[in-house]
């Protein structure tokens, strides 16, 4: 019942869900005032499909996408009209469509979701065979479809003050303040993602280069934010903290206060107010509240950091309330588009191996549409296609979509046959009614796309079945009863796919957690090398990087979870790395903040170099122990490895280097704790996990 029910309010997306159906239903409606039905709804396919390629991103990515979604379903839809009589051809088409549709899946979801209702146009458009030249015909009317619906994105884009860019700026400074309330790793986790979809957002951009600049660094502004803010966390923990209690009296308002002020900067980012001088005057007020907080921190390091991002965020909303002019010289150029066509053909070739779940996904596409085809046209069902369709529409690459969103799918699919099928028998002898149900369905179908996977199918379906009844009429029982059938067929055959060739994501968690630990050791080392010589030039791109392996070690854990299965993998380790890993990236901000200040390093920290080249040693052993899960390591051996250090060694260091060390020191030894090991004999041969 969660699978049927759970929704996401924050995926509405209500306007580009109005754009779009107006897109799908405005060539209906000038088809039926020209008296060319058809025509029109040759048009609103094109703009159905392109619909979907225009939901999210940056305008250059949406128009960039939305072209293609043309291209091909131009090209989808004459293969399927003129190659619908040959059997043979027309099953290889669209077994090579829904490979490539699988493999798209890999670049995102808007590109999976254009690849699988482009396979699904092919299968409608193969029932319905045409001579080559109205094939030409057809494929001309969802050409024009696809550009008006990308005419129309661009038209409301441009009267929009809003962008894509701000709004996911604007959403870092709104998780930052999520995180200062909350310091929970939940919040830091969405913090971190908010950053990376930023960073995709402006990589991905026409905007003007002024405003562009700005938003960029913002984003650079939000990153030292961070870094204080954490550091300020660790001390309210007692994570740093190496003069007493008192040390971190003072700084919960600050936080709060800090909240306050980068939650009111992210509202003036996404809003983008005309007149921004109320907006202005409110920030100002609410930057000298937390200066004044700042000053109530005891004195020490604490009240350093808090005074420092006092003036950061100070700095932040000066220039973006055009007080002082931007620093741009830290922000780079944008992303040529051309690398993005890189980036996406490398991503592609990366997983043309039988390694890759994205490719077995594919092979497992192919021959589960070549199944249903065959069975569409050897089983006596008045609608056949919908066989193949619908197992097209619930086969996914992993155990929690295909079966868990599977099931979501199935029960909308159903749900969508039962009210449209006998929606369209309502007498509208003027097709406006059926105008309507394809305006409501459309609407539905993209604002629900991401809210809920069992509503977006119901309208989805409907909008399909609507969409056939302008020139197929049949009667309401046999209809739904057939469609009802070969869903159920499709539903089982994309299930038994599945279990007969499954794909389980826990069989490369360890694979995702190395990663996250490569990335970890690769940023510590930078930080080791701004520490050692006060340069480290890579630390920020590193940074970046650990934050990206995070996030991927973090949703593979939880789809690995979610399997029925957990063979190979002990779930309780791979919890244990990731949390050992998110404080171990707390306590590199935390320095690295302290590092951020400009200072150059002190005599003393120089001692936590050789403590450093230690941790980094274990990291790799760790790394490898977690990537070779066949590997026994000698446990004796690791334990001399990670003994503690001799701090009479290191006598000149301060106490709160001692504390970081220590800290750092803690934290890889727990992680060794949890990787399998072998015994020595005289541990009565028992292996610890």
């Amino acid at each position: 019942m969660n699978t049927l029910t759970a929704h996401d309010r924050t995926q509405l997306l209500v306007l580009a869900g109005v754009r779009n159906a107006v897109g799908v239903v405005l060539p209906l409606v000038v088809g039926l005032l020209a008296h060319q039905l058809l025509l029109g709804v040759g048009v609103s396919v094109g703009a159905l499909v392109t619909g979907f390629a225009g939901m999210s991103g940056t305008a250059r990515k949406r128009t960039r996408t939305m072209l293609l979604a043309t291209a091909w379903m131009g090209v989808a839809t004459f293969i399927g009209a003129l190659a619908g009589n040959i059997s043979w051809l027309i099953v290889l088409c669209i077994m090579a469509s829904g490979f490539i549709a699988a493999m798209m899946g890999a670049l995102s979801n808007e590109a999976g979701q254009v690849g699988l209702l482009s396979t699904n146009a092919l299968l409608l458009v193969s029932t319905y065979p045409q001579d080559p030249l109205h094939a030409v015909y057809r494929a001309i009317l969802v050409l024009v479809g696809g550009l008006c619906q990308t005419l129309l994105m661009l038209f409301v884009d441009a009267m929009s003050r809003r962008s894509a860019e701000a709004a996911a700026v604007a959403q870092v400074y709104a998780s930052l303040a999520n995180y200062a309330r909350r310091h929970t790793r939940v919040a830091d986790l969405q913090l971190a993602t908010a950053l990376l979809n930023a960073e995709t957002a402006l990589n991905d951009s026409y905007m003007k280069q002024v405003k562009w600049q700005q938003l960029r660094v913002l984003t650079n502004t939000a990153e030292q934010i961070r870094m204080y803010t954490v550091a300020l966390v660790g001390m309210t923990r007692g994570h740093d903290n190496h003069s007493g209690g008192g040390a971190s009296d003072g700084i919960e308002p600050v936080l709060r206060a800090l909240a306050d002020v980068v939650q009111r900067l992210s509202h003036v980012i996404r809003e983008q107010p005309i007149h921004p001088s109320d907006d202005a005057q409110r920030l100002q007020l609410a930057v000298a509240e937390l200066k004044r907080a700042s000053d109530g921190v005891a004195a020490g390091e604490a009240r350093l950091y808090a005074q420092e991002v006092a003036v950061v965020i100070a700095r932040a909303v000066d220039q973006w309330t055009g007080i002082v002019p931007a620093d741009r010289t830290s922000a780079p150029a944008k992303t040529p588009l051309m690398h993005q066509w890189e980036r996406a053909w490398t991503v592609l070739r990366a997983n043309l191996t039988l390694k890759s779940t994205t490719f077995r996904h594919g092979i497992r596409v192919i021959v589960t549409l070549w199944i249903g085809w065959m069975l569409s046209r050897w089983l006596p069902l008045p609608h056949g296609y919908w066989l193949p369709l619908t197992t097209m529409i619930i086969l996914k690459p992993d155990f929690t979509a295909t079966f868990s969103r599977g099931i979501a799918r199935m029960a909308g699919t159903v749900l969508g046959i039962c009210a449209a099928t006998w929606l369209v028998q309502v007498p509208d002898k003027n097709h406006l009614f059926g105008a309507l149900l394809i305006l409501v369905f459309a609407g539905a179908m993209y604002t629900m796309v991401n809210y809920n996977y069992a509503l977006f199918t119901c309208a989805l379906t409907g909008e399909i079945i609507v969409l056939l009844s302008f020139f197929q009429q049949q009667p309401v029982l046999s209809t739904m009863v057939g469609r009802l059938i070969a869903t159920v067929i499709g539903s089982c055959l994309a299930f038994g796919a599945y279990i007969l060739w499954p794909s389980w994501r826990h069989q490369s968690v360890h694979v995702a957690l190395a990663d996250l630990i490569r990335a970890q050791r690769n940023y510590f080392q930078a930080v080791l090398a701004r520490l050692r010589d006060g340069q480290g030039t890579q630390v920020s791109a590193l940074r970046k990087s650990a934050r990206l392996a995070r996030t991927n070690a973090v949703a593979a854990v939880q789809q690995a979870m979610n399997e029925p299965v957990q063979q190979g993998w002990d779930p309780h380790v791979a919890i244990g790395v990731l949390a050992a890993m998110h404080r171990f990236s707390d306590v590199l901000l935390a320095l690295e903040a302290r590092l951020q200040k400009g200072d150059h390093p002190r005599e003393e920290d120089r001692a936590l170099l050789d403590v450093g080249k230690y941790i980094d040693e274990a990291l790799h052993v760790m790394e490898f122990a977690v990537m070779h899960r066949d590997v026994e390591l000698d446990a004796d051996s690791m334990e001399r490895m990670i003994a503690h250090p001799q701090w009479s060694h290191y006598a000149p260091m301060p106490e709160e280097a001692i504390s970081v060390v220590a800290r750092l020191e803690s934290i890889v030894h727990t992680m060794m704790r949890m990787m399998p090991m072998h015994r020595s004999p005289q541990d009565d041969g028992v292996h610890v996990d």
